[in-house]
């Protein structure tokens, strides 16, 4: 079951070189991919400030692409009042401080309604697919343009602005939601895996 992981894992990352560089095309879809600003593919979700942050649990984003979840953890008030806000289930949720490390992950309903501050932004598709964005943006080649637009030594944070000037080279639509399915279903496959493993591992303990 680990080795049918492993091989669906190694699936999956030649599937997204091959289709979010477009090595590899579906038949039904031609034509030239078109290079477009992210502020025309996707806009920042603006919220108001939650007043009483200290009541609500935040969210963290995991690096490496593992997700967004719930932290178990409440701010702490402050004199200076750091701000937070709401973020919502089907919201882009990025950590600009962590983009490069793969501070990226779509939320679900598990962490709807908890919050973050404000080095952490959302957004919502504009004449995109989401979750063609959400893989689009954890490859290895738009990290390196991230890198490259945060530029220096120190600590690597992009701003909303900077991330949204940044020029990608996107399908049109309909091939952004068939490239999404398909590495939808390779994520789904390796979902069900780990949990069997897990399954598995719990069942050896029992016996031992």
């Amino acid at each position: 079951t680990e080795r049918l992981k492993t091989n669906a894992e190694m699936h999956k990352k030649a599937l997204m070189q091959q289709l979010l560089t477009g090595k590899k095309r579906f038949p039904e879809f031609g034509g030239e991919w078109e290079k477009k600003a992210l502020k025309n593919l996707l806009q920042e979700i603006k919220k108001e400030r939650v007043e009483n942050p200290q009541d609500y649990e935040l969210l963290t984003v995991r690096l490496h692409n593992k997700g967004i979840v719930r932290s178990g953890k409440y701010p702490r008030p402050t004199k200076r009042g750091r701000p937070y806000y709401f973020r919502y289930a089907g919201e882009l949720i990025i950590g600009r401080q962590n983009l490069h490390n793969g501070g990226i992950g779509i939320a679900d309903e598990n962490v709807d309604g908890c919050i973050a501050s404000n080095a952490i932004s959302s957004f919502k598709a504009h004449s995109s697919d989401l979750l063609f964005m959400y893989y689009f943006m954890s490859t290895p080649r738009f990290i390196h343009n991230v890198d490259s637009t945060i530029g220096g030594t120190g600590q690597k944070e992009i701003s909303s602005r900077e991330l949204l000037r940044m020029k990608v080279t996107v399908p049109s639509l309909a091939e952004q939601q068939k490239i999404a399915t398909v590495l939808n279903t390779a994520d789904r496959e390796i979902e069900l895996l780990t949990q069997k493993i897990e399954h598995l591992k719990s069942e050896k303990r029992a016996l031992m």
